[in-house]
């Protein structure tokens, strides 16, 4: 979660970020960063640079207007949620920045019971968005594969998106319904990573494509965020899934499209390349560009590699064998 306080006295401000910080500690939140502001034009500097999860707005600063801030801030950064700060005579006022849009209002000098009280509140609201926005970008990943959806009218592009992600190849000697069973596994942790992913600027889904291949997909409004949720999805399953009995190459593309659909054939076309993880080890992470380079300067190899590749495919083959025997012969 990222939080602003914005407030012209300074000690309401670091009484905030100490209650922030204390319910952060006690793990009742989890706060990524908490910035702060004095008045009305460093907030608004702030809202569009960081897209924070939610502002402490003081309904009375210097300059400009609380209200007008809310305005303004609520156009850079749609998602934010908005607690409004003020003194008891400003009960007025402060109820009516809630029938605008603030999610609630605390009176001044807040309670650690006020602050914990609000902020679980808007934890509760940015899951629930999260949750439906993953759903959403699922949905769309299935009806686009499957040719029943365009994303053109597509609810979940009213907003502008970039996209990006990666094909995970699972190389298993496990028999078909075990390797299904775990594939399954594997949906269901990568879900649950994407649901807790703290940026609250990207979303990701998960999707099976119709060669039975796992495709992770990153919505994001700037490419630094898809890229960056991509960069997680990587780690994370380079420490969960690397194990003796299964092993999950990743395979991604390079950059972001402005087009779901573009990067799904994207994909697609890697499937089609997959078997050239022989070549990296198997349980990699490998970019689409490593793959067209490593395919330009394949030639009579390309046949044998081929052949081989179905050969194990169709055996009982421990991948770990499997890597171990081309680090050994990889010249060969």
């Amino acid at each position: 979660m990222i939080c602003i306080i914005a407030d012209d006295e300074y000690l309401v401000r670091f009484s905030i970020l100490d209650m922030l910080n204390e319910l952060n500690k006690k793990g009742f939140i989890s706060i990524k960063s908490i910035r702060q502001a004095s008045n009305g034009e460093e907030l608004l500097r702030m809202m569009l640079e960081e897209q924070p999860n939610i502002v402490f707005l003081d309904i009375r600063m210097p300059g400009i207007d609380g209200l007008e801030v809310m305005e303004q801030g609520r156009r850079l950064s749609p998602d934010t949620f908005w607690v409004v700060l003020s003194g008891y005579t400003e009960f007025e006022y402060a109820k009516r920045a809630v029938t605008l849009g603030a999610l609630d209002y605390l009176v001044k000098p807040a309670s650690e019971e006020d602050i914990e009280r609000v902020v679980h509140k808007a934890a509760k609201k940015i899951m629930a968005k999260r949750i439906r926005d993953q759903v959403s970008l699922e949905r769309c990943l299935l009806g686009i594969s499957h040719g029943t959806v365009s994303e053109e009218y597509d609810a979940f592009f009213t907003e502008k998106w970039v996209f990006t992600g990666e094909l995970i190849i699972m190389d298993t000697h496990l028999l078909m319904k075990e390797e299904y069973i775990l594939q399954h596994t594997v949906i269901h942790e990568i879900r649950s990573w994407l649901k807790d992913f703290s940026d609250p600027a990207s979303v990701g889904g998960v999707s099976v494509l119709d060669d039975g291949n796992i495709v992770v997909v990153f919505a994001a409004k700037s490419p630094s965020a898809a890229e960056q949720g991509l960069s997680g999805i990587q780690v994370y399953l380079n420490k969960k899934f690397n194990v003796l009995d299964t092993l999950c190459t990743q395979l991604f593309s390079n950059g972001c499209n402005q087009s779901l659909s573009v990067l799904l054939k994207a994909l697609q076309k890697l499937t089609k390349s997959s078997w050239l993880r022989l070549l990296y080890g198997l349980g990699g992470v490998v970019s689409s560009h490593e793959i067209e380079h490593r395919q330009q300067h394949i030639t009579g190899d390309m046949r044998i590699l081929l052949n081989f590749y179905r050969i194990i495919s169709k055996s009982e083959t421990d991948p770990a064998t499997v890597v171990s025997w081309f680090q050994n012969h990889h010249n060969e």
